[in-house]
């Protein structure tokens, strides 16, 4: 009788251990579909890994950016500090998807991009200033001497087309296959300007660790450019600030707020601030991150109708002020949900253990 009892378990344990998979599988797309993730940290390589691909964004993330979109959406001062670092400079793009924006950077005579900013200024005056201080930086990058222009390293976890880095007579290095955190320092160089648009702040697992890595290798009179995917407010986007402990918390008044509003970071358990309010909260002795506004004015015919609208984006510009020691709180991602790009993340402040600093 005992041996029977064996031998029935023998033959119904593949048919338990199937049901055993079943289960798990819709345990799993139920806590999907309840925004809950199990592992928030994987579901955040992945998206990447897929280009931004999803059910619900088949379009993926944009991974051909051009020079021209890099100058419209960063501060001014970011197009002249391109044109006038000098050969024996670098400059970083943390990011770079296809490498587009860092293969223009160095090409000559870029007159299709001149002539499509100066085609914006004929088609719309409302954006005249804009257009012909974008085309005249551009003209003034193109027509530089290859030898007097910045080293251009471009950080890509993949990249699908085949560049050819030969004609950049050694100025153009392509650094693939990687995340940022997996790339030793050394390939980095040391350079004088980190561009980062929506590009490695804005998917990583690791926000205080690639922030640590940027100020390591930044040369001591660099300079760090952050522009994050929904850093775009509307002129109508109204927010309010209050100001706890030192950290200005935002509570916005629209009903479908921006990408960066977002982006969570508790700070004790208790304490909930936006993303971009942690990274002002680093201002310290040795370390300046300031909040950079550009606007782009916007005119547009619906319906035989002319509208106007503003947009305003967000640069963080951050740059190493003296040889103190600089303290960058260590964060830990607790949850993502990836409906759109990038992806809503939540951190939470990890507190130091009693006896460390």
């Amino acid at each position: 009788m005992e041996f029977r009892r064996k031998a029935d378990m023998g033959l119904h344990a593949p048919f338990l251990f199937f049901i055993f998979l079943v289960f798990v599988h819709f345990s799993h797309a139920a806590n999907s579909s309840s925004g809950e993730n199990p592992c928030p940290k994987l579901l955040l390589k992945s998206v990447v890994e897929n280009h931004g691909k999803g059910e619900k964004t088949p379009g993926g993330f944009s991974r051909t950016r051009t020079l021209l979109e890099y100058l419209r959406i960063f501060p001014t001062e970011v197009g002249e500090k391109i044109y006038a670092l000098g050969g024996d400079a670098t400059i970083l793009e943390a990011g770079s998807g296809e490498a587009v924006a860092a293969e223009q950077m160095l090409q000559s005579g870029i007159d299709a991009l001149v002539s499509e900013e100066l085609a914006l200024f004929k088609r719309d005056g409302a954006q005249w200033e804009l257009a012909l201080d974008k085309a005249e930086i551009l003209r003034k990058i193109g027509n530089k001497p290859m030898r007097d222009r910045p080293k251009i390293i471009a950080v890509s976890k993949e990249m699908e087309r085949k560049l050819d880095v030969s004609p950049y007579q050694g100025k153009l290095d392509l650094v693939t296959g990687r995340f940022f955190e997996d790339i030793p320092s050394s390939e980095l160089g040391h350079p004088k300007l980190i561009l980062d648009p929506i590009g490695v702040m804005s998917y990583t697992t690791h926000p205080s660790e690639v922030l640590r890595k940027y100020l390591e290798i930044l040369a001591s009179d660099g300079e760090i450019y952050l522009w994050m995917d929904g850093s775009r407010i509307d002129i109508n986007y109204r927010r309010e600030y209050t100001l706890d402990d030192g950290v200005r918390a935002m509570k916005s008044l629209n009903s479908t707020p921006a990408n960066h509003f977002r982006w969570i970071v508790n700070l004790d358990g208790k304490r909930d601030v936006y993303f971009f309010d942690w990274l002002l909260s680093l201002n310290q002795p040795g370390l300046e991150v300031k909040e950079l506004q550009t606007k782009m004015l916007l005119s547009f015919n619906q319906e035989g109708q002319r509208f106007l609208r503003e947009n305003r984006y967000t640069t963080f510009r951050i740059r190493k002020t003296g040889k103190a020691e600089i303290k960058i709180p260590e964060l830990e991602l607790v949850k993502v949900d990836a409906f759109m790009n990038p992806p809503s993340r939540t951190f939470k402040v990890v507190q130091p253990e009693p006896g460390h600093h």
